[in-house]
């Protein structure tokens, strides 16, 4: 059994699913509370930009997935900005949720990213069509996992 931990990417570069070549069963996995998502929001919907910090403290958990599918701009707000690009993508139009829908729009917006990576991986040419894919969620708060349907 092997981990391979691709974040969010279309995976330009095949050789990051070179793993998954063996592997039966991929599992893609969001969580709940994700700063990438929220900074997909924000931008989105023109909302306040990351604190101060948040770019490195991204970039730091990031920093071994950086090493091979950074984009060629580079660490700091413009990798940022290009790594989040395909969630904003995923946003509906229209105008921001109230803040009291805020948390919901969010964790929905997560399952649509899992949803969207489950694709990228099927259509990777990579991955066989006997590979089972499977998304799931991580909620922080609870510590439960479910089904991406």
């Amino acid at each position: 059994m092997g981990h391979l931990e691709v974040k969010n990417s279309k995976c330009s570069r095949p050789l990051c699913l070179l793993p998954l070549i063996t592997s039966r069963i991929v599992v893609v996995v969001g969580h709940t509370g994700c700063g990438g998502i929220e900074a997909a929001y924000n931008e989105a919907h023109g909302i306040e930009r990351l604190k101060k910090g948040t770019y490195s403290l991204i970039l730091r958990s990031y920093g071994s997935f950086r090493l091979h599918m950074a984009p060629a701009s580079g660490p700091g707000e413009e990798y940022i900005h290009e790594w989040i690009q395909p969630i904003v993508k995923l946003l509906p139009p229209g105008p921001p949720a109230p803040p009291e829908k805020r948390k919901e729009v969010l964790n929905e917006l997560s399952r649509s990213n899992v949803r969207s990576q489950i694709v990228n991986i099927k259509n990777s040419g990579i991955v066989t069509d006997d590979v089972s894919v499977y998304g799931l969620i991580y909620d922080l708060e609870t510590g439960l996992l479910s089904k991406v349907e």
